[in-house]
């Protein structure tokens, strides 16, 4: 009789633990299958590179003057199945994106009427030069051959987005890419200081026109130039591709705050003056000690975080706008938009003291503005509503204190004598209250009624979190709890357990008995 019932009892566990390894495998599909109709589908793209006959007769297209608009429309029909068929994110789709645009941009100017009269006169490797339309007396050298540019004797070019100066007959030689399309693809500063790499990692060649390089040419089986370092890639560089020109080092500014000025490649050079005024250093993520120890970074975190407060009465204000205020701000108008990202222009000007001053005055301007001023900018100010002074406070002002739900601002006196609580929200807890507790408009509710009622609007907040995490607890537990594999094993070693304990007991009810 006792084994009958064990046998049921073990059975009823397993028949528990197979439905519920069932239940747990169904849930388990579920989740897969909303899974799977979740995730986005992604369009399958050929992996399939441009030949280098496509790229070639691409490339050759854009800096042809004399084709017509039906020449233009099949190369960008040709080019848009080339970008097509590449890799995304590849380097062959970029430089495709670039020459589609560039034939755009011709196809544009020939139904225009402008192809005699280009922006520009020739296009090579992003570089969009021209003509310089009077004679420019200082020295100029060529920066594919190196040599002498005699401006009323020869013709010549420059590009006019990053500067770079070639004869015409070099022009069609030049392998330098464009800095710009470099600071447009990837506007980032190498952030290791020097990353050194070695000649042998360049096969002892110039990094941009490969020309045989060496420490010492006397050494060298070939002929060679001398090798140039520049401090900012690690690369080093023939002496036509590096003229010992000087740059602050970003890298260096951004860990150690050095603002000496090494020598750097022409390219290198050319990018770093295209990069000088963008703002794209989060500058306190990337070095917090920098703001702790450098006092200059503190005082201008602090103009900043004012600025920000004043944005919403600069910018919105059409009296501002009619004024023009925002042009005080030139050339840090990206203050306006954030707190903490600085250009390495920005870090220089802090460096030099130059920075706080004009943040200063520019902060002066706007708070005459907003306080004296306009009305306007007067009518979106505050009024502390625990005292009788009637002053008009704004969020940038000093001695404020400002509630963290209605953002309503106060004296911080009056805000610290009141322990933090806001009237304001209280007042609009009540009225809330009123609404949900009273049914019948008819009915005033009593004082009683409405006090009770704000504070039960203040606690529900914190009644549904302490809720929410009661029962976060609860699945967790269950998680925890409900693993198909320990409850199988538990139950076995429970049903083990059970067994040994009857048959101990009826060893003993047989021994009592033959006693």
């Amino acid at each position: 009789m006792h084994s009958y019932f064990l046998n049921a009892n073990l059975h009823t566990d397993l028949t528990a633990n197979v439905f519920l390894n069932l239940y747990l495998l169904y849930l388990l599909l579920i989740l897969m299958i909303l899974t799977q109709l979740m995730e986005p589908e992604l369009e399958s793209v050929p992996s399939a590179e441009v030949a280098p006959s496509d790229r070639f007769w691409t490339t050759v297209l854009t800096t042809l003057s004399g084709v017509s608009v039906e020449e233009l429309t099949s190369a960008i029909a040709k080019c848009k199945d080339l970008v097509l068929q590449t890799a995304p994110m590849s380097a062959i789709r970029r430089e495709l994106v670039r020459r589609l645009i560039e034939l755009r941009q011709k196809l544009h100017e020939l139904k225009d009427g402008l192809a005699q009269d280009s922006k520009f006169d020739a296009a090579v490797m992003g570089h969009q030069f021209k003509t310089p339309s009077r004679t420019i007396l200082e020295r100029r050298y060529c920066e594919f051959c190196g040599g002498l540019i005699w401006a009323f004797l020869q013709p010549w070019y420059f590009c006019r987005l990053c500067g770079f100066y070639v004869h015409v007959k070099c022009v069609n030689k030049v392998k330098r890419q464009c800095a710009s399309l470099i600071v447009n693809e990837n506007p980032v500063f190498e952030l290791e200081i020097c990353p050194e790499r070695g000649l042998a990692m360049q096969n002892f060649q110039c990094a941009d026109c490969k020309t045989q390089v060496s420490i010492d040419s006397s050494l060298m089986v070939e002929a060679s130039q001398t090798a140039r370092l520049c401090h900012y890639s690690g690369f080093y560089f023939c002496s036509v591709c590096h003229w010992n020109d000087e740059m602050v080092i970003p890298a260096r500014v951004i860990h150690n705050w050095d603002f000496t000025k090494y020598t750097v490649s022409r390219s290198t050079r050319q990018f770093l003056r295209l990069m000088q005024k963008r703002p794209i250093l989060r500058l306190e993520a990337m070095n917090p000690c920098l703001f702790k120890n450098i006092p200059q970074l503190q005082k201008i975190k602090s103009l900043r975080g004012r600025l920000l407060l004043m944005k919403p009465y600069v910018m919105y204000c059409r009296e501002a706008a009619s004024q023009c205020l925002i042009t005080h701000l030139r050339p840090y108008a990206h203050f306006m938009e954030t707190l903490d990202v600085y250009s390495i222009r920005d870090l220089i000007d802090i460096n030099e003291t130059v920075l706080e001053p004009r943040l200063m005055q520019a902060l002066e301007i706007f708070e005459k503005h907003i306080k004296n001023e306009c009305s306007i900018c007067q009518g979106n100010g505050y009024v502390c509503e625990l005292c009788d002074n009637s002053e008009i406070l704004f969020p940038f002002d000093r001695s404020i204190g400002k509630c963290g739900q209605c953002s309503w601002i106060y004296h911080k006196s009056c805000f610290d004598k009141n322990n933090g609580i806001c009237s304001r929200c209280l007042r609009m807890s009540s009225r809330m209250a009123i609404r949900l507790l009273s049914k019948d408009s008819n009915t005033r509710p009593t004082g009683a009624v409405v006090q009770n009622a704000a504070i039960y609007i203040q606690n529900i907040t914190y009644r549904n979190l302490i809720i929410l995490f009661y029962c976060f607890l609860l699945l967790l537990s269950w998680l925890f709890q409900s693993n198909p594999g320990v409850l199988y094993l538990e139950k076995r070693e429970e049903s083990r357990r059970r067994m040994g304990i009857w048959l101990s007991l009826q060893s003993k009810n047989e021994d009592q008995i033959t006693d």
